[in-house]
């Protein structure tokens, strides 16, 4: 065989070599190369491949070969010929040879700035040389400069939502370019779900937030940027923490167990919401702070089911899909961003405490009040000694002003083939507590990247760590705002030798002490990425597939010093979440007749999501300095999980219009969750939507006043499947030992008819302009009706379970949407823009487990120590209700209390002077359990933003305002401080305290028995949350371009930055924007010492070269 192979080759290469070897004779005097060539052919064999045309401009040659080479004659006979050619085995093939290049005149410098109508610079407009893939874009300051190829060019400038402009480019000129904004804006992009729409065409309501509008804030976290800035979406900021959790929620609230924040999606990969969110010792965390708010494009949120119905069981509580910046064609644009500023709490709406004498006397009221009662003898306590003068301000000692700067670095450029985005960044606030901080180390990398006229690449990918000092949350019993706040004003901070002071009547700890010896530290390291590849398979006819992740790896170590009452403590968590996704799509766009135009897609997607965590606790520490677990006297337990879930998913959608101007879209997604039962694996989730272009119509025509009009309806249904991994199925749990032994035992009963909680939506919208778009609107009015709640329904006590997940209960949103904008003055030197938008949600209870009418919540029932739950689920009623009791002031005298009523039962303590008047609802003569109402309710009846933007010359001006009206506050603190029964401190609200018979006041006697129980939840305590505040003021200046160009600087922007400037709020507590116990809807609106919110304010500049 290797003889064979052998004989092969060297035959092969015998061959070749011989008929490349034969030789020529040719001899003749002003022979045509045309003769020359078949003579060639005729005694060689090769064919020559050419046209009579090529051969017209050749030169005629003398020629005298005997024997030569084929090499040789094909050398000398296309010497000065202006032909050339190639050998092909036996094939010649004879081409013209290119023309020498000819000289490129020199290039151009142009130079020169782009703004609007009202000289306000446009950031990122594309500049091109027509024909050509040279460019560039505006910097931060609206300036570029470009190297032009000559000065017959032409630059063509163009901005979305703006009318593109041309100009011929002139020797050394420096071209200003004011762009005019399209009457209609109508050819405005924006993001939709697995692709961009044109707004024209766009039947869904959307709300769409450009990062031109959000630019600068100085915010720790991407969700806050929503706040007032989108209609139908309520954002509150839980606390004032650095990086602490925030409050998101689209159109209400949907569900009581499942969750309510909406789905975010991070350049097409879900990001993971809600973990890892919950720390030790009380505190929440935001995993959406992990993206830098500078990086942002845009802020889309698909707020109807036709929107957001392909993304099926994860969109009931809506979608907020954030698109982050990307590279362009052009020169490199370095833009680098620094501010810097400080925070400090606002005092004059710090509560307000009674002062050490005032304290003192409170005190010894309490005392004889109780002994009056009968009650002394179980109150004896010591009265603290005046004589010591002291009168410690808590809160002023916990408190403090607080830097926060930002930096961020960002490249962006490209070319025709390859386009990039690059930046980094570092973020740092101090917290106005004591201890407490956030960092953030953020890097971008986004590629774009056109391998083929076919085949395009990419990939979007955020790397970042966010590190958190905090101090004990607001759910902690060592909660260092709640305790401030409590701590009486008579107990030092130190005692005399320097030591922290630890003793407390109370039992509080001393919160500087926590502030500053507690350690409480976490680390996340977050991935969020994707690569994609497109390739058009036929002319409109694309495939894509996409591979993301996101991760998120989170190391949480708490440590509790040591107090009189408690030795010292640890807790070591570490935590990780991955999640994987694949999606793939069959895109198809295409017109009949340039009428019809139809946009298909066909896809499939399948995620995968895994959980671990390992958790140590630790006590009996012996120093501070060393706080690993294993430096502990005692191991108080262990414990570690880990689960996984899986959706798998198919999605279709078609849009249709015809004549661009009666619009269609139809949708469906069918998903497959492993968290549900085997009977209900799988969903459909369709959804449709039309849209009628009014405008475009004839009729319409003749109203000038009139720039666009669009009439949309949208009907869908999506769902939730926010739930633990296992609770279909049938659960068992660790804990349960016998003689030594771990045991396991049932903890959830399998559930194979559990699925998904599924909501309807139904959708109608107008959008209108008028007078080429200086005014215009959107409306939506929508109803949103939940079914198929996953709630815990309780079980006999036969069962061994408390309760069990089912799917019972059902809830309704109904609201209506406004926005308005509107340009007020568009000068050349002068304008002012305006924005508004307001929403109105009624949310209502209208089914509840096993038929039931309530469910009664108990989680803040101890915050006035009194036991008594504070909220309920009713139906008929929406959910956020407060439970409590009616009042109607205070006994002035014990003979007012005329029907006798006592509490409790009818042996039960006697009502007098100086007691709450309860109303006994039920008229038995008994203020028990049975008189309790619903006393008020923590949602808003709506909620808004107005902004205002105003430009002269090279100055900027913002000022956006906030506002939420009608919801009411449960005001916790206010409950502890002014309840007159233990030795907490005390609100100066307590000076009006009823003392003697005949007394006409609202608040009742003190009293450190509190017979009565004065202070249960009721009307007392509830407040109105309505607030107005400007939440930013930002200043700016541009630098002319004259003065940049001398600086060899593109541009030079400063500004300053004001945040929570001023509140319009009857609320007599710190702050109206509270949710001490976070998102959950049970526990809505109650204020237990919850982290302030802050005033900041901020200096920076922006260069662009």
């Amino acid at each position: 065989m290797k003889l064979t192979f052998v004989l092969l080759i060297t035959a092969f290469l015998h061959v070749a070599a011989s008929s490349y070897a034969q030789k020529i004779t040719i001899a003749g005097k002003n022979v045509s190369l045309d003769e020359v060539l078949k003579k060639i052919s005729t005694q060689t064999g090769y064919n020559f491949i050419y046209t009579d045309q090529m051969l017209q401009d050749t030169k005629p040659m003398d020629v005298q070969f005997r024997n030569a080479s084929l090499e040789d004659v094909l050398v000398k006979c296309f010497d000065g010929q202006p032909l050339t050619y190639a050998i092909n085995q036996k094939t010649i093939v004879i081409r013209r040879k290119p023309k020498p290049d000819e000289p490129s005149p020199p290039p151009v410098i142009i130079t020169g700035k782009v703004t609007a109508v009202n000289n306000e610079p446009l950031v990122g407009v594309s500049i091109r040389v027509k024909g050509t893939t040279i460019g560039t874009n505006t910097n931060a300051g609206g300036t570029y400069t470009l190297k032009v190829p000559g000065n017959e060019a032409v630059l063509v400038y163009s901005y979305v939502g703006y009318i593109s402009q041309e100009r011929k480019v002139s020797s050394g000129q420096e071209i200003n370019i004011t762009l005019v904004e399209d009457p209609t804006k109508l050819n405005e992009v924006i993001v939709v779900a697995y692709g961009t729409q044109k707004t024209k065409y766009v039947t869904n309501a959307v709300s769409s937030i450009k990062s031109k509008d959000i630019a600068n804030v100085p915010v720790s976290s991407t969700d806050a940027l929503l706040q007032g800035r989108a209609a139908g979406v309520q954002v509150i900021q839980n606390s004032g923490q650095p990086g602490g959790a925030i409050t998101v929620r689209v159109r209400g609230i949907t569900s009581i167990n499942a969750g309510n924040s909406p789905l975010y999606v991070v350049d097409g990969v879900p990001v993971q919401s809600g973990n890892p969110s919950s720390l030790a010792m009380g505190t929440t965390t935001n995993s959406i702070a992990a993206i830098n708010p500078n990086d942002i494009e845009s802020l889309e949120v698909l707020k109807d089911a036709s929107a957001a119905s392909l993304y099926g069981s994860r969109a009931a509580n809506g979608v907020v899909l954030i698109t982050t910046k990307r590279g362009k064609s052009g020169a490199p644009a370095v833009t680098l961003n620094y501010y810097t500023g400080f925070q400090k709490d606002i005092a004059s709406k710090r509560p307000k405490k009674i002062n050490n004498c005032q304290y003192i006397e409170l005190i010894e009221e309490q005392r004889a009040n109780a002994l009056s009662s009968g009650l002394g003898s179980l109150y004896a306590f010591v009265i603290p000694d005046s004589s010591t003068h002291i009168n410690t301000d808590w809160l002023g000692a916990v408190l403090r002003s607080a830097p926060i700067s930002n930096y961020d670095l960002s490249i962006r450029g490209g070319n025709e083939k390859l386009r990039y985005a690059l930046s980094g960044g570092y973020f740092n606030q101090d917290g106005v507590v004591l201890g407490t901080n956030f960092k953030r180390y953020n890097l971008r990398i986004n590629t774009d990247y056109e391998a083929t006229p076919r085949l395009k690449i990419g990939n979007s990918l955020s790397l970042s760590r966010s590190v958190y000092q905090r101090v004990p949350g607001e759910d902690d019993g060592r909660s260092v705002i709640r305790v401030s706040l409590y701590k009486a004003v008579v107990l030092p901070v130190y005692n005399g030798d320097g030591s922290y002071y630890v003793g407390d009547p109370a039992g509080y700890s001393n919160p500087v002490m926590v502030a500053t010896q507690d350690k409480m530290a976490t680390g996340i390291n977050s991935v969020i990425g994707n690569v994609y590849g497109e390739y058009q398979l036929l002319k409109g006819f694309n495939f894509r597939t996409t591979w993301g992740v996101d991760f998120s790896g989170l190391k949480d170590d708490a440590y509790k010093s040591a107090t009189d009452l408690s030795l010292a403590s640890g807790i070591s968590n570490y935590s990780q979440y991955l999640t994987t996704i694949n999606e793939n799509t069959l895109n198809y766009k295409f017109a009949v007749k340039d009428k019809h135009h139809f946009n298909t897609l066909l896809g499939y997607s399948i995620q995968q999501r895994r959980a671990e965590s390992t958790m140590a606790s630790a006590s009996n520490f012996s120093t501070g300095s060393i706080t690993t677990i294993n430096a502990a006297g005692t191991l108080v337990g262990a414990s570690s999980f880990n689960s996984a879930s899986g959706i798998e998913s198919m999605f279709s959608r078609i849009g249709y219009d015809f004549n661009n101007k009666y619009l269609v879209e139809l949708s469906l997604r069918n998903d497959g969750s492993s968290k549900f039962g085997k009977n209900n694996k799988y969903a459909l989730f369709p959804a449709a939507s039309v849209g009628w272009r009014v405008s475009d119509e004839p009729f319409l025509k003749r109203l000038k006043a009139l720039s666009d009009l669009k009439i949309r309806a949208s009907i869908g249904k999506t769902g939730n499947d926010n739930i633990g991994d296992y609770r279909s199925q049938g659960v068992y749990a660790t804990g349960r030992n016998y003689n030594g032994y771990a045991g396991v035992a049932p903890s959830d009963l399998p559930n194979a008819d559990l699925k998904w909680e599924t909501t309807t939506q139904y959708n109608a919208g107008v959008d209108a302009s008028f007078f080429d778009a200086r005014l215009s609107f959107s409306v939506d009015a929508y109803i949103k009706k939940t079914k198929d709640l996953l709630l815990d329904v309780e079980l006999p006590s036969s069962a061994g379970i408390r309760s069990s997940l089912q799917n019972v209960g059902s809830t309704e949103n109904r609201g209506v949407e406004l926005n308005i904008n509107t340009i007020n003055i568009s000068a050349k030197q002068f304008k002012w823009s305006s924005n508004f938008n307001i929403s109105f949600n009624k949310n209502v209870i209208t089914g509840l487990a096993g038929g039931g009418k309530e469910i009664i919540i108990s989680k803040g029932g101890n915050i006035q120590g009194a036991s008594n739950p504070l909220s309920i689920l009713k139906v008929g009623d929406a959910i956020g209700a407060f439970y409590g009791w009616h009042t109607s002031g205070v006994y002035a005298y014990s003979a007012d209390n005329k029907k006798g009523i006592r509490d409790l039962s009818s042996t039960g303590y006697l009502f007098r002077g100086g007691d709450e008047i309860f109303e006994d609802r039920n008229g038995d003569g008994i203020i028990d359990n049975n008189d309790r109402v619903i006393i008020g309710n923590a949602l808003p009846k709506f909620t808004g933003g107005f902004s205002n933007n105003l430009s002269y010359k090279g100055f900027e001006l913002n000022v956006f305002t906030q506002f939420s009206y009608g919801n009411q506050i449960y005001n916790g603190s206010r409950a502890v401080v002014e309840n007159m029964y233990a030795f907490a401190a005390a609100g100066t609200g307590v000076l009006k305290r009823w003392r003697k018979e005949g007394d006409v006041t609202n608040v009742p006697r003190a009293d450190h028995g509190d017979p009565g129980n004065n202070r249960r939840a009721s009307e007392r305590w509830i407040e109105d949350g309505s607030y107005l505040r400007i939440k930013t003021v930002t200043l700016g200046y541009n630098l002319s371009p004259a003065i940049t160009q001398k600086m060899k600087i593109q541009s030079l922007r400063f500004y300053v930055t004001a945040q929570n400037l001023f509140t319009l709020t009857s609320y007599t507590g710190w702050d109206p924007e509270v949710s001490a116990f976070g998102s959950s809807v049970t526990d809505l609106g109650i204020d237990y010492g919850n982290y302030p919110q802050c005033r900041t304010f901020t200096l920076g500049a922006t260069l662009g070269f």
